[in-house]
C-alpha cells in the first residue's frame, strides 16, 4: 500500500510470525499524541477503523475474525486499534536517542494488558 498523503500508518508485527504485519491509517500526528493523552477519542486518532494485514509480499488486505483472533487473542477491532497504537511504530517518527519505537514494532501478544 502507498504512503498516502494526509494520514500516517502505524504498523506492529507479531514476534513470533515477522513475516505478519498489521497496520492502520491515522491522522497525521495523532497517534504519538494518543499515546500521551488516552483521553483522546479513537475516532480523532484513526482515519478509519479498518485494520489490515501484510502477510509476507501479498498485497495488504483486512484480516478475517479469526486472523485477527490468532494474532490478538480476539477479534473486538477497538482493543486491537489500541494495541497497535500502544505498541506499533509510527511512520516517518524517529526519537532521538529512543529505539524503543522499533522495538515496539513487534510485540507478544496479551490483549489484557490493553487499557479499554
Amino acid at each position: 500500500m502507498a504512503n498516502i498523503k494526509g494520514v500516517q500508518k502505524v504498523k506492529l508485527k507479531p514476534a513470533e510470525a515477522p513475516e505478519l504485519e498489521f497496520f492502520l491509517m491515522t491522522n497525521p500526528g495523532m497517534a504519538s499524541k494518543w499515546r500521551h493523552d488516552r483521553t483522546i477519542p479513537l475516532i480523532d486518532v484513526v482515519e478509519n477503523f479498518d485494520i489490515y494485514l501484510y502477510v509476507g509480499t501479498k498485497q495488504p488486505h483486512r484480516p478475517s475474525k479469526s486472523e485477527l483472533e490468532k494474532a490478538f487473542g480476539t477479534s473486538e477491532v477497538d482493543t486491537i486499534i489500541k494495541l497497535i497504537l500502544e505498541k506499533g511504530e509510527i511512520e516517518g517518527e524517529h526519537h532521538k536517542g529512543n529505539t524503543t519505537n522499533k522495538n515496539h514494532s513487534h510485540w507478544e501478544v496479551n490483549p489484557r494488558n490493553i487499557t479499554h
